[in-house]
């Protein structure tokens, strides 16, 4: 295997993971193939240019569907994290290390135990705990993981003493994460019309094609008609770019106290 194809592979494997699919890569990369494939044929056999429009969409749907699945792990992760600070707090409190709280951490089932385990698999490698601790902060490049970590590698040397401040930043957390909830609550039905303006047009269109062949023939085997579908498709990206984007400013918090 060529190290592109290992890239490639690599790549897909993380992203799996980060999606949190339990079932193997190879498994997922499978059942994406068969629903597009099946899209492909079962379209097709009503058109052949309807059944490509169909594999498109399933295969954007599949993306969209992964994409979504890594943002409601990453928020688990993150919920996560002031119980996780509070768990290190506890654990210096009574004699113990960041690394053994990072140990019971990865023993159990949670949003934070498989990256706990990666911390702790890099560190029986021989790792320094801050290289450790500084990967993961890396792999996510999120505010309030690496908030975690800065306070993690202060720990590694205060000990004991730095139980307070951890529980600190705990609160911290725990208070910006309820305002982001209740940010995302208030925008719960702009999101949905988000979702509407997206899927209307792509629906109606699959809805026209098998009701009027003629009406998929007009759009994909005239100029005329691939230039409005390509005209429409753009400002529909860019209708749910706008709207993601204010909500995104709609729902700032403030940021972490480090």
């Amino acid at each position: 295997m060529c190290s592109s194809d290992l890239a490639l592979r690599m790549r897909w494997e993380h992203a799996v993971e980060r999606a949190g699919f339990t079932t193997d890569p190879a498994t997922v990369a499978v059942w994406w193939a068969g629903a597009v494939a099946a899209a492909a044929i079962l379209l097709g056999a009503v058109d052949v240019r309807l059944g490509t429009i169909g594999a498109l969409g399933v295969g954007v749907a599949g993306l969209v569907f992964g994409v979504a699945r890594t943002r409601r792990t990453r928020a688990a992760l993150r919920a996560a994290l002031p119980t996780f600070v509070r768990t290190v707090a506890a654990e210096l409190r009574i004699g113990g290390t960041v690394t053994t709280a990072l140990e019971r951490v990865a023993a159990h089932p949670g949003p934070l135990a498989a990256d706990c385990r990666s911390v702790v698999g890099r560190l029986h490698l021989g790792a320094p705990l801050v290289s450790a601790l500084a990967w993961w902060a890396d792999e996510y490049d999120d505010s309030d993981i690496r908030a975690v970590v800065g306070a993690l590698s202060v720990a590694t040397s205060v000990g004991g003493p730095a139980a307070t401040a951890l529980d600190g930043l705990a609160t911290s957390l725990a208070d910006r994460i309820a305002v982001q909830a209740e940010a995302r609550a208030h925008s719960a039905q702009a999101r949905s019309s988000a979702f509407v303006v997206v899927s209307a047009p792509f629906g109606y269109l699959v809805f026209a094609s098998i009701a009027d062949r003629r009406a998929i023939n007009v759009l994909v085997a005239t100029p005329i008609g691939v230039t409005c579908l390509g005209v429409s498709t753009v400002l529909d990206l860019v209708a749910l770019w706008w709207i993601r984007a204010l909500l995104r400013s709609a729902s700032g918090a403030p940021r972490v106290v480090r």
